[in-house]
């Protein structure tokens, strides 16, 4: 994917986890809750139960769906009390 180097609102960013994320967290029976005022890098916090942790897999299909959504790439980093959707520099 081409690094784009815009910066999407955290409202759109909060509807793309939710499209990705929504169906994993029925799936696990839990709710799923964001923060729109990240801070830092973050674009968004997305708050997770810490007893239902993400496998790899949900991990690579996230990146990949809501990166190919935003034109951003983007990776969930594990956090307290959840994850913060970040943006991957490229190196």
């Amino acid at each position: 994917m081409k690094v784009n180097k815009h910066r999407p609102s955290s409202l759109t960013v909060m509807g793309v986890a939710d499209i990705v994320l929504g169906p994993i967290a029925v799936e696990k029976g839990i709710a799923v809750g964001f923060n729109p005022i990240p801070s830092g890098e973050s674009l968004l916090e997305v708050d997770w139960p810490d007893t239902h942790v993400l496998s790899d897999e949900e991990l690579a299909t996230f990146s990949k769906e809501a990166s190919k959504m935003l034109g951003v790439k983007v990776e969930l980093q594990k956090i307290l009390g959840g994850y913060d959707i970040v943006p991957v520099r490229a190196a």
